[in-house]
């Protein structure tokens, strides 16, 4: 994924509700189904009219990762993943430029 990089929000540094895993993985600590408990979040600027969101997350989608949370502001869309943390942690060492 082309000028992807892992950001950190926010909400994920309220330790009540997020644990710190590692560089960019938390555990959501109050996740109601308690399946695929893992988060990421990326940002990603688009460079090109080529690339629409259904592609980008058809993208994510194919790393066992899926999309719980997405936000865009023009160019730029934001994502908070989720999944196992092996598959995380998979997609994390597959983003470029991280």
């Amino acid at each position: 994924m082309k000028n992807a990089k892992i950001i950190i929000p926010e909400k994920f540094q309220n330790s009540s509700k997020y644990q710190y895993i590692e560089d960019g993985i938390y555990n959501d600590l109050h996740d109601d189904d308690g399946f695929f408990t893992y988060r990421i979040a990326i940002k990603i600027e688009v460079d090109s009219e080529k690339k629409s969101p259904e592609m980008i997350c058809k993208q994510i989608e194919s790393h066992f990762v899926y999309i719980e949370e997405a936000s865009a502001e023009n160019t730029i869309y934001t994502y908070i993943l989720g999944g196992e943390l092996k598959d995380l942690q998979k997609f994390k060492s597959n983003l470029k430029g991280y």
